[in-house]
C-alpha cells in the first residue's frame, strides 16, 4: 500500500474505488491542512462522490490520507489506497502539459516547466483547478462588461484568429495592487500570475524580454448567424489609415509574443494552431484549461461550441522606439520637421564650425560664459592690473600725457594674471626654460586652440599626422617689451627668436601634434583673425576641388597687452580718453584696448552628421583693400560695402536674409558712421523686422588682432540663442549715424529675432585698409527659441535598415522605402498575412498582403539609359558602358586583378551623380540597390576571391545588372574567356606613404620580377620610420600590417581596404641608412620585404579560408581575447563554446586580433538577434551582447559573415556542457 508520505505536493492523482461520498470543501485556492480542518469543523463543506476524478495532491492529512484538489474545484481528504498516480494524455488528445502549482512556492518551477514546454513544441496547455460555481459567477460577471470591441475586417485575424465566430469585449487592465473583486477578476489574476512566472525566463529561452501582459479580451460565441452577420467587421477605409489604425495594429503584432487563451466555460470545440513550419496542431477546447502558444510563430483559430466564455491576453515585449540618426531630403526637410522659422538652411558642402573656445576679458573662458557676459550687457573693462602695470611710470591723467610719453588712459579689457602666467608646458612637451620665455600669445594659443580641438573630438593621439591647417591673426604682442623683465632669472636667450615670433604661434601647435596642414600667421592689424578665417575658408574649398586631403582648420586670433602699446597708441590719439569703446554713442572718442584669445575648429564636408553636430556655418567670407582712400588709415565706405556684398554673394543669400549685424564698432566718431552707412547701403530693402546692430567692443574692448574672431564668435552665440545682444554705454546715438529710412536698431537690451534660425555677419577693418567680412548661418539650440527636437507628426516616414537587404524600410509596417525623398507623408497601410512578421522589408517578404500597397520607386528603367560600370580594375578612372542583352538586363565582363578583390559601382550616362549602388559599403548581391542619384559615395559592390583557391587572378567574371520591378545584380565566373574584359590592359600602380615623406604618397617603381614594386628611403634623425602602401593612389585600397607599428615577423599583411588607419610597418636603423622596401602582389598573395644594412625582414598575408580571424572578448576572459575556431563544414564561419560563470555574460567579437575592429550591437546589452551587428569598427565602447542563462550552462557563439539576417552575423545557442572543448 502506498503511504501518504510517499506522495508530495503537486503530484497528479486519480481517485478510485472510494464508493461513498466524501466531505468536500470548495475554495478558490489551494488550502493547507489547518484551513481544511477549520472548514470541516465549521460545517463549510458538502458531500460529493469523487470516484474517477483527477486532481492534485496538496499535503498529507494524516498517515493514511492526503488532501486532494480535483480539476472540478473540489477539495477533500482521500485515503492513500484510493489514489493512483496520474500521467495526463498529450494535449492534442485532451490532456495537458503542466498543472497549476499546488502552492505559492511552486511558482518558479511552474514557470520553468511552462517555458521548457513552449520552447520544445511552441505551445503549452495548463490545467487549472476551478469549480462550476466559480465558472458560473464568471459567466454572470461577463454580462456586466461594457461595449463590444470592434475590429477591422483585415486586422481581426491577428487578434481573434482565423474564421472567428466569437465576439469580444476588452477588459480593464488587472490592477495588481488590489485584490480581485469578483470571480472574473480571479481568473484575470491567474493570467497575470502566469505572466510574472514565465516572463523573466523569456530572454534566456526565447531571446526576447517581456514587459508584462496586455489587457484581456472576454470572448463568447455568437448566439446565431444573424448576430454574427450583424457584428461582422467593417473593412479598412482611408480615414482609418490616416488615423494610424494599421500602424498601431502592426505595433501590436510586433509586440505580442505569447498568447494565453483561458477557457472558463465551454461545451467543447477545437483550438487549431498553424505554425510557420511543421504540422498544424488541434487541441480540444476544455473548460478549466489555459493554452499558451507562441503567437509570434504561429496563427490560430478558436472554435468553441455551445455556451462558452474565454479570456484572452498576450505576454508582450516592448517595441523599441526610434532614435533619429538622419533626416533625408536636405536641410529644408530638417528644418521643416523641427518647425524652424527663418531663412533657408545652409546645406550640402559647407564650412562647418564644429567647436570654439574663448579666453576673453570678463572671465569669458568658454562659449557659455561669453554669451552670459554679452547678453547681460556686461562691461568687462577694468583698471590696469597692478600685477602687470607700473601706473606711475606709464600713466598720467595730465591732459598733455601723450606729449610726456605716457598713456592718458589706464583702462583695458584684461585677462587674469593666472590665465597669462599659468601654462601646462608638460602637456605640450615644452621645456620649462622655453616656456618661461614664450610670449603670452603663444601660451594662450596653445591652450585655447587645443581646447577647441578637444571639444571637436580630437585627442593628442588622433591628431597625429592629420591634414589640419592653422590660421591665426597675431600682430605681435606687447610681450617684446616685457620679455627681459617678466622672468629675468629664467630668461633664455637661446629661445627668444622663436618664443616671441608671431610666425611661431601657429607652427608651435602644428609641431607639437604633428599637424601637416597649411600654417599661417596674418598681420593685417584689427582684421587679422577674420582675414585668416577667410583664407582658411577659401583654402579648404580649393583642397576639396583639387582632391587634396584636408581634415579641418583651426582659425582664430590672439592678443596680449603691455604698457608700451598704450603709450604708443596714445601718442597717435587713437585711444578713448574716457577708457571705454563707446560704440554708436555720441561720446565716442576712440577705441579701448583689450586682450584675449579665441579659436574655432572647422570642417568642410557634406556629411549629414557634421551638419547636425555643427555649431554654425561660415556661409560666406571675403577680404579686400581700401586702396587709395583719404589717408593710409582712413576707412573707405565703398570698400566696406564691396566686402559685405561679396561675402553675401559667396553665401548665396540676399541682404534681407541677414537678421543681426555685428559691427567692427571701434567707438570712433568717424569710423562708426562710415561702417553703419556701408551696412545701410547694402542692406536697404524690404525686411519684416528692424536690423539689430551690435558690437563686442563695448563689452570686452578692442582685441586688435583677435577682434575679428571675437566678433565672429559673438555672431555664433547670437545665432545659438536667436537673440541680439545689447550695446554697453549707449545712451545717445552718434549724430553722424545715417539711419533715416532704414529699419535699423541699436539695442540697449537683449532683443529676440522672432526666428529660430538666421544669418549674422561681422565686419573687421584693419587700420592699414585690409577689410574682411564673415557671414554665419546658425540655428537656436539653447534657450526658449531652441529647435532641437524632431517632431514625429511632421516626419514623412521613419525608416530603419532592413536586417536582410539593409535598405530602408518603414520602422513600423516595414514597407520598403525607395532611395528618394518622400513626396508626401507615408501612412502605414501594408498588412501581411497572419503568419508573417514585420522583421524584414516588403521587398524581402515573399508572402501575401491582406491590405495595402507598397511604395512605388519612381526610378524606372528607360531603354534609352546608358548604364555604365566603373571599378577598381581601372582605378575608378573610367566608366564603361554595359551591353543591354534584354530589356532592363545589362552585362559586362571584368577581369579579377592581382589582389583578387575588386570594387565597383554603376551609373547612368557616366555621371557619378546618377550612381547606382548598394545600400551599404562592401556589399554582396543580397544588399538592396539604390539610385540612380548622388548618394553613392563610398558604397560599392565587392568581388572577393581571396579565400577561394579555385579562383586565380585574371579570372573573368560576368557582371549582370537587372532593372525590373526590383533592381538585382550578380556576378559569376565565365566558362569561356571573352574577347575583351574590363581591366585587362590596365596597369595598376602602387605608392608608399610614411613618416619619411610626412605621409604623402611616393609612387613605387616596378621591380625585377612581375608583380613586384620597389622604393628606397633614408632613416631620419629619430632612427625609425613607419610606412604602408596604397594601390592606385586610392586610400580605400591600403595595404598594411595587422597590428600597429609592426616590426615583428609573422604579423599578417592586410588589405587592400580602408581599415589601415594607424597600422604601419616600423623599420629601425641609423640616421641616413638606406632602407629598400619591396612589395610583391601575385595572385592575391602579398609579400612585403624590407632590407637595410643589418637584416632583411618579410611579411605575407593569409590566402586560405581563414583570411579573417575572430576572437571573443568579455567578462569571462577579463576582456582579453580568446580565439574562435574555424568551422570545418562552413567556409568562413567561426565558433566558440563557453561555460557561463554567472547568469549574465557580456561580450564582443574582435576581428583579426585588432581591438579597433570589433563587431558589436547597436545598443548596449543586446540579446541574440535583437540588434543589427555593427562593425568592424572602433565604435563599440559599452555596446556588448548579453547572454542570459544558468551558471554552469554552456553556449556556442557563432560568427557567420554569410548570414543573410544581419542581426545574426553574431549569434549563440545553448549546448550540452559535455560538448565544451578543452579551451
Amino acid at each position: 500500500m502506498v503511504k501518504a508520505t510517499e506522495l508530495w505536493p503537486g503530484k497528479l492523482v486519480r481517485i478510485h474505488d472510494v464508493g461513498a461520498k466524501l466531505r468536500t470543501v470548495a475554495v478558490r485556492h489551494a488550502p493547507d491542512a489547518e484551513e481544511f480542518r477549520y472548514r470541516l469543523e465549521e460545517g463549510q463543506c458538502y458531500d460529493c462522490l469523487l470516484d474517477g476524478q483527477t486532481g492534485q495532491c496538496l499535503e498529507s492529512w494524516d498517515a493514511e490520507a492526503y488532501i486532494v484538489r480535483t480539476v472540478e474545484g473540489h477539495v477533500a481528504s482521500v485515503p492513500v489506497e484510493n489514489l493512483d498516480e496520474f500521467e495526463p494524455e498529450p494535449a492534442t488528445y485532451g490532456g495537458f502539459d503542466v498543472a497549476w502549482p499546488a502552492d505559492d512556492d511552486g511558482g518558479a518551477g511552474f514557470g520553468i516547466m511552462v517555458g521548457q514546454v513552449l520552447d520544445s513544441q511552441g505551445y503549452c496547455v495548463v490545467q487549472m483547478f476551478t469549480g462550476s460555481e466559480e465558472q458560473q459567477e464568471a459567466m454572470d460577471d461577463s454580462g456586466k462588461v461594457g461595449e463590444l470591441s470592434e475590429f477591422k475586417e483585415e486586422l481581426e485575424v491577428d487578434f481573434l484568429g482565423r474564421d472567428n465566430y466569437t465576439k469580444a469585449k476588452k477588459l480593464k487592465p488587472d490592477n495588481l495592487d488590489e485584490e480581485p473583486s469578483d470571480a472574473l477578476g480571479q481568473y484575470e489574476r491567474q493570467l497575470s500570475q502566469i505572466g510574472m512566472m514565465v516572463g523573466p525566463l523569456t530572454p534566456a529561452l526565447f531571446g526576447f524580454e517581456t514587459i508584462g501582459r496586455s489587457a484581456s479580451f472576454l470572448r463568447t460565441r455568437f448566439s446565431n448567424k444573424a448576430e454574427a452577420e450583424r457584428l461582422k467587421p467593417q473593412p479598412l477605409e482611408r480615414d482609418d489609415i490616416e488615423d494610424g489604425a494599421v500602424s498601431n495594429h502592426v505595433r501590436f503584432v510586433q509586440s505580442r509574443k505569447l498568447c494565453m487563451l483561458y477557457t472558463i466555460h465551454s461545451e467543447g470545440g477545437e483550438l487549431w494552431l498553424y505554425p510557420r513550419e511543421g504540422q498544424d496542431v488541434m487541441i480540444p477546447v476544455i473548460k478549466g484549461r489555459i493554452v499558451i502558444f507562441r503567437h509570434d510563430r504561429m496563427s490560430y483559430s478558436y472554435k468553441p461550441l455551445g455556451n462558452s466564455l474565454a479570456l484572452q491576453s498576450w505576454i508582450v515585449r516592448d517595441v523599441p522606439g526610434f532614435q533619429v540618426e538622419e533626416v533625408t531630403g536636405g536641410g529644408q526637410e530638417v528644418d521643416r520637421v523641427m518647425e524652424v522659422e527663418g531663412p533657408p538652411r545652409q546645406d550640402g558642402r559647407k564650412f562647418h564650425i564644429m567647436s570654439m573656445h574663448t579666453r576673453f576679458p570678463g572671465e569669458s573662458t568658454e562659449p557659455d560664459k561669453y554669451w552670459s557676459m554679452v547678453s547681460q550687457c556686461t562691461d568687462s573693462v577694468t583698471d590696469w592690473p597692478f600685477m602687470r602695470f607700473e601706473h606711475s611710470l606709464y600713466y598720467s591723467n595730465d591732459v598733455n600725457a601723450a606729449l610726456m610719453g605716457k598713456s592718458y588712459t589706464n583702462h583695458g579689457g584684461f585677462l587674469t594674471y593666472a590665465q597669462l602666467t599659468e601654462f601646462g608646458n608638460e602637456f605640450f612637451r615644452i621645456s620649462e626654460a622655453e616656456a618661461w620665455s614664450m610670449s603670452w600669445n603663444q601660451r594662450n594659443s596653445c591652450e585655447v586652440s587645443y581646447e577647441a580641438l578637444w571639444q571637436a573630438g580630437w585627442t593628442r593621439e588622433t591628431l597625429h599626422g592629420k591634414h589640419i591647417g592653422f590660421y591665426v591673426g597675431d600682430v605681435g604682442s606687447d610681450w617684446h617689451s616685457m620679455t627681459p623683465f617678466a622672468s629675468i632669472m629664467a630668461y633664455n636667450p637661446d629661445t627668444t627668436a622663436t618664443a616671441v615670433s608671431s610666425a611661431i604661434v601657429p607652427t608651435r601647435i602644428s609641431f607639437v601634434f604633428n599637424l601637416i596642414g597649411p600654417t599661417m600667421t596674418f598681420d593685417t592689424a584689427c582684421s587679422a583673425s577674420l582675414v585668416g578665417t577667410h583664407h582658411a575658408h577659401v583654402n579648404m574649398i580649393n583642397f576639396w576641388e583639387w582632391g587634396m586631403p584636408c581634415d579641418g582648420s583651426i582659425c582664430g586670433g590672439t592678443n596680449t597687452l603691455a604698457p608700451a602699446g598704450f603709450v604708443g597708441n596714445c601718442s597717435a590719439n587713437m585711444l578713448s580718453h574716457i577708457g571705454r569703446s563707446f560704440t554708436f554713442d555720441r561720446t565716442a572718442d576712440g577705441y579701448q584696448r583689450g586682450e584675449g584669445t579665441a579659436f574655432m575648429f572647422c570642417k568642410l564636408t557634406a556629411e549629414y552628421k557634421d551638419s547636425v553636430d555643427r555649431l554654425a556655418v561660415l556661409a560666406g567670407s571675403c577680404a579686400n583693400q581700401d586702396g587709395r582712400s583719404a589717408s593710409l588709415t582712413a576707412p573707405n565706405g565703398p570698400s566696406q560695402q564691396a566686402v559685405l556684398r561679396h561675402s553675401l554673394r559667396f553665401a548665396g543669400i540676399e541682404p534681407e536674409a541677414v537678421t543681426v549685424v555685428e559691427c567692427h564698432g571701434t567707438g570712433t566718431a568717424l569710423g562708426d558712421p562710415i561702417e553703419v552707412g556701408a551696412v545701410m547701403a547694402v542692406m536697404e530693402g524690404e525686411r519684416d523686422d528692424p536690423l539689430p546692430h551690435t558690437s563686442a567692443k563695448s563689452n570686452i574692448a578692442h582685441l586688435e588682432s583677435a577682434a575679428g574672431i571675437a566678433g565672429l564668435l559673438k555672431c555664433l552665440v547670437i545665432l545659438l540663442h536667436s537673440c541680439a545682444t545689447p550695446n554697453v554705454h549707449l545712451r545717445a546715438l552718434n549724430p553722424h549715424l545715417e539711419s533715416a529710412g532704414f529699419p535699423q536698431l541699436f539695442e540697449v537690451e537683449i532683443v529676440h529675432t522672432q526666428l529660430n534660425a538666421g544669418y549674422c555677419g561681422v565686419s573687421s577693418f584693419g587700420f592699414g585698409g585690409t577689410n574682411s567680412r564673415g557671414d554665419l548661418y546658425g540655428k537656436a539650440i539653447v534657450g526658449p527659441s531652441a529647435k532641437t527636437e524632431i517632431l514625429p507628426q511632421r516626419i514623412d516616414v521613419i525608416s530603419i535598415p532592413c536586417p536582410r537587404c539593409m535598405g530602408d524600410m518603414c520602422g513600423r509596417c516595414a514597407v520598403a522605402v525607395p532611395g528618394f525623398s518622400m513626396k508626401q507623408r507615408h501612412f502605414c497601410e501594408l498588412v501581411r498575412d497572419d503568419l508573417a512578421d514585420y522583421e524584414f522589408c516588403s521587398n524581402c517578404y515573399n508572402g501575401e498582403f491582406r491590405y495595402g500597397s507598397t511604395i512605388e520607386d519612381v526610378a524606372k528603367c528607360d531603354p534609352n539609359y546608358q548604364i555604365c560600370i566603373t571599378g577598381s580594375w581601372s582605378a575608378w578612372l573610367v566608366s564603361d558602358e554595359m551591353e543591354m542583352v534584354d530589356y532592363g538586363v545589362y552585362v559586362c565582363a571584368v577581369e579579377l586583378g592581382e589582389t583578387k578583390i575588386e570594387h565597383f559601382q554603376l551609373n547612368v550616362f557616366q555621371n557619378s551623380n546618377n550612381a547606382i549602388y548598394p545600400a551599404t559599403p562592401e556589399a554582396d548581391t543580397t544588399i538592396r540597390i539604390e539610385g540612380p542619384d548622388d548618394g553613392g559615395k563610398g558604397k560599392h559592390w565587392v568581388i572577393d576571391a581571396r579565400g577561394d583557391e579555385n579562383v586565380a587572378s585574371g579570372t573573368i567574371y560576368q557582371v549582370t545588372f537587372t532593372w525590373g520591378e526590383k533592381k538585382e545584380i550578380k556576378w559569376e565566373v565565365m566558362d569561356e574567356k571573352p574577347m575583351f574584359a574590363l581591366g585587362q590592359e590596365f596597369q595598376h600602380s602602387y605608392s608608399i606613404t610614411g613618416s619619411f615623406i610626412k605621409w604623402g604618397l611616393q609612387e613605387m617603381k616596378p621591380g625585377p620580377t612581375e608583380g613586384t614594386w620597389e622604393v628606397s628611403f633614408s632613416i631620419g634623425p629619430s632612427g625609425r620610420e613607419e610606412f604602408q602602401f596604397v594601390r592606385d593612389r586610392d586610400s580605400s585600397q591600403t595595404i598594411y600590417p595587422a597590428k600597429p607599428r609592426t616590426e615583428i615577423v609573422g604579423v599578417p599583411v592586410r588589405g587592400p581596404d580602408a581599415l589601415g588607419g594607424g597600422k604601419n610597418w616600423l623599420v629601425r636603423g641609423t640616421r641616413r641608412e638606406t632602407i629598400t622596401v619591396q612589395l610583391q602582389v601575385v595572385n592575391g598573395q602579398i609579400t612585403v620585404t624590407t632590407s637595410g644594412l643589418s637584416e632583411e625582414t618579410a611579411w605575407t598575408n593569409k590566402t586560405d579560408e581563414s583570411y579573417h580571424t575572430y576572437c571573443l572578448t568579455g567578462g569571462f576572459n577579463n576582456w582579453s581575447s580568446t580565439k574562435m575556431t574555424p568551422d570545418e563544414k562552413r567556409h568562413g564561419v567561426f565558433t566558440s563554446r563557453l561555460l557561463l560563470e554567472d547568469n549574465i555574460e557580456l561580450f564582443q567579437v574582435i576581428r583579426d586580433e585588432d581591438p579597433q575592429q570589433t563587431l558589436h550591437p547597436s545598443n548596449a546589452d543586446a540579446l541574440c538577434g535583437q540588434d543589427l551587428v555593427q562593425g568592424p569598427d572602433d565604435k563599440g565602447s559599452g555596446l556588448n551582447w548579453m547572454i542570459l542563462g544558468e551558471p554552469g550552462s554552456a553556449v556556442e557563439i557563432t560568427v557567420d559573415p554569410y548570414q543573410q539576417d544581419k542581426r545574426l552575423l553574431v549569434s549563440w545557442k545553448p549546448v550540452a556542457s559535455a560538448m565544451l572543448d578543452d579551451s
